[in-house]
């Protein structure tokens, strides 16, 4: 029984070359082993042989996949239907026969499918087709063999869904589940150019503990593909019962990891309610194919991770370019260290955050526009894990013209910076630095000096704090809460980030040593061109490509501010942080 790495998954996994069955004149017992199985694992003679394929939770880098993040509440869970049916939004049941493709077909021809079906609304009989369906061939194909087993013998969803997103799958009618081979090869360069043109914007993970949740995800139309650990109980299963139990422990008995795809719910099936889930081992196994779940075994024992993706027509993607006069792009950006002494002595969480913020377009963004500047630090792989370090709004709301001033000291003001808040009543004309348009003259710049806070609310649990420690970017948002339609919205985000786009290592507060993108950053002597780029607007590179997109951030503040969870991310930061920032901006010349 061989034992393999894979790149930098340590991935043991049971070697099978296809369905495999041994029998030499009754002197030998049949026998199977099954990808992704431990070395301790045993499987029965008298069970029927199935193939999986999914290298399983423990190998998969589930701590570093997106979660995903609260766009919209479009479906309350007490709101949710009785029951959620999607499978006519699917391709027939598939078989994966021999090879452990069992991811690609989850992920590949059965949700890239569905998701092109909604897209175009493909009826059942469209489905059906294979010029409409995609294939699990090249996707497997397309995966790295360092990142799968010799011999069609299995993968995880991470790299997977990391080709759909930046190469896509080709079509079955192109590429037929036929002549897989070892699975060694490299695809066409034909099946390659057809893949491009079914990219899918990204994929996020998502609670695959909670009942409710998967209800509300299913309720709104988003199929997932799941990972799940299979006893004996599964691999036998033949009617249209509900499966509640298996037999992962009981000596003896056999378990493994598979993929498959979760497609509905019916809270009258089965004493608790039951999910269904649909499989790749052809309509013979099962109900025709399919498989109902009882909810709470679904939870708790049975699935282990579950991902939603999202099609590139269907994605929460920036708008597009509009006939507005409005523009502003947020173009320099430096933030460190500030051993200036605030009473706390050379503190390392004192910070200082250099920054400006241009109007390019050609109108003037007048006062009572009220718009604003966010800096904000979210989780790299848990967006909905984030906050406001600093709030710079500007708008008629208080003061003079040409004023500005703290907006802590102001009654009745809503204080969204966990570290900093500031109003200005300027017109920003176009062209000009909102710092100039602050201060008067040519190459002024702010300083805005504020304390990392140590602890930050647990979005896990909520009405408590945690310590602030994990990988985070950071990102200034001109307009942060999109208050202005303008020509260009993508150029509002400018990134604070490794000079690879990886995110800052925080430590208690304290930002690690890191190496600064300041060459993408650092624009303090130069003016932008009207309409121009943000010189850092992304950190979705060639090796991290389901980064969160700027407008995901976007959409999840603004409906947070809806909600009222902004408001309650502040009151409970309050409650930990009782004593008053020190912080305080004020304008800097370029030397």
């Amino acid at each position: 029984m061989a034992s393999f790495k894979i790149k930098n998954m340590k991935i043991r996994m049971k070697k099978i070359n296809g369905y495999l069955i041994i029998a030499l004149a009754a002197l030998f017992t049949a026998f199977m082993v099954i990808p992704a199985c431990g070395e301790d694992d045993v499987i029965p003679d008298d069970v029927e042989q199935y193939i999986l394929g999914w290298i399983g939770a423990d190998e998969e880098n589930l701590d570093e996949m997106e979660e995903d993040i609260d766009i919209d509440d479009e479906t309350e869970p007490e709101g949710l239907p009785s029951s959620v049916d999607l499978r006519s939004k699917f391709p027939p049941i598939g078989n994966q026969g021999q090879y452990g493709t069992c991811v690609a077909w989850s992920v590949g021809y059965n949700l890239r499918t569905y998701l092109e079906g909604i897209d175009q609304g493909y009826s059942s009989t469209q489905l059906a087709s294979t010029s409409n369906q995609f294939s699990p061939k090249d996707l497997f194909w397309a995966i790295s063999t360092a990142d799968k087993g010799e011999d069609c013998n299995g993968t995880g969803f991470e790299v997977a869904m990391d080709v759909l997103v930046s190469r896509g799958v080709a079509k079955l009618s192109d590429v037929p589940y036929t002549s897989m081979g070892d699975c060694s090869s490299s695809p066409d360069a034909s099946w390659t150019s057809a893949a491009a043109d079914y990219k899918i914007e990204s994929y996020r993970k998502v609670d695959h503990t909670s009942i409710a949740e998967l209800k509300d995800y299913l309720a709104d139309g988003r199929a997932m593909s799941i990972g799940a650990k299979l006893g004996d109980n599964f691999m036998e299963w033949n009617s249209d019962d509900v499966i509640s139990s298996d037999t992962y422990l009981n000596p003896g008995m056999m378990h493994a990891y598979h993929a498959m795809v979760l497609c509905g719910y019916d809270d009258n099936v089965g004493p608790n309610g039951a999910f269904k889930v649909i499989n790749s081992w052809g309509t013979s196994w099962g109900d025709n194919g399919y498989i109902w779940v009882d909810y709470n075994f679904f939870v708790n024992e049975f699935c282990f991770c579950a991902f939603v993706a999202q099609s590139k027509t269907t994605s929460y993607s920036m708008p597009g370019s509009t006939a507005s006069g409005y523009d502003v792009v947020g173009w320099a950006l430096a933030d460190e260290h500030d051993p200036t002494d605030y009473g706390t002595g050379d503190d390392p969480l004192n910070r200082k955050c250099n920054y400006n913020v241009y109007n390019i377009g050609t109108n003037a963004i007048n006062a009572d526009n009220d718009w604003n500047i966010l800096y904000l630090y979210y989780n790299a792989y848990d967006a909905n894990d984030y906050g406001v370090i600093l709030y710079d709004y500007y708008s008629d709301d208080y003061g003079a013209p040409g004023a500005n001033g703290n907006l802590a000291d102001e009654t009745g003001a809503t204080l969204y910076g966990f570290s900093g808040n500031w109003w200005n009543y300027i017109d920003v004309p176009s062209g000009m630095s909102v710092a100039d348009a602050c201060y008067g003259g040519t190459g002024n710049y702010f300083q805005f000096t504020y304390a990392m806070p140590t602890q930050i609310p647990d979005i896990n649990n909520p009405g408590y704090n945690k310590a602030f420690s994990g990988k985070y970017y950071m990102v200034m948002i001109a307009d942060g809460f999109d208050g202005i339609s303008e020509y260009d919205e993508a150029n509002n985000y400018l990134y604070y980030a490794q000079e690879n786009g990886d995110p800052f290592e925080i430590i208690d507060g304290v930002v690690q040593d890191g190496s600064v993108a300041k060459a993408k950053i650092n624009k303090f002597r130069e003016k932008p061109t009207l309409h121009a780029a943000s010189p850092f607007g992304t950190v979705r590179t060639s090796s991290n490509v389901n980064a969160y997109s700027p407008f995901e951030i976007t959409r999840m503040i603004m409906n947070h501010k809806k909600s009222g969870k902004l408001q309650q991310k502040i009151n409970e930061y309050k409650a930990a942080h009782p004593k008053k920032s020190f912080s305080k901006k004020v304008v800097k010349k370029v030397n």
